[in-house]
């Protein structure tokens, strides 16, 4: 009788330590998402922002009251509050080549907030639980009037 022997070689080794880490890999995704998915959503923060160089036109027509939306997910931010419209800041040299702060009237600089809900997290605000947001990201919001680009400056 011939005895069939059965080797154990390095390729069913790389074949084992494949499928336990795509197995690992599969639990690891999935716990992720829970976290995410599962934040409480009923945060509800302050998020302020400003824009700066607006043509005065565009910056006229934002008014307080207004609702507004993300461009990326179509998230509501419900209605612009605070808003405060002034100047843009200019920086110019003088006759000496010295570097001097100005305004410029041409442009407009507004400030303003929301008031939204959504999950802080220990990576930061989800809006609505899928927008991230946080002090620095540029966000394009608009409104039936009016589309700006817009750049987190607080949320509290």
């Amino acid at each position: 009788m011939n005895k069939i022997r059965k080797r154990f070689n390095v390729i069913d080794f790389v074949v084992i330590v494949i499928v336990i880490g795509c197995i690992a890999g599969l639990i690891v995704r999935y716990n992720i998402i829970d976290r995410v998915t599962s934040a409480v959503k009923n945060d509800k923060v302050s998020v302020n922002f400003i824009a700066y160089k607006l043509d005065p036109d565009v910056a006229d027509s934002v008014k307080n009251g207004q609702v507004y939306y993300t461009s990326s997910g179509n998230i509501s931010l419900g209605e612009i509050k605070n808003i405060s419209l002034r100047d843009s800041k200019l920086v110019y040299t003088d006759k000496d080549g010295k570097a001097q702060l100005g305004r410029d009237n041409a442009k407009r600089e507004l400030k303003g907030s929301f008031s939204v809900e959504g999950a802080v997290t220990e990576n930061g605000f989800m809006l609505d639980g899928v927008e991230y947001l946080a002090p620095g990201k540029e966000l394009i919001i608009y409104s039936e009037e009016v589309q700006l680009s817009v750049i987190i400056t607080e949320i509290k």
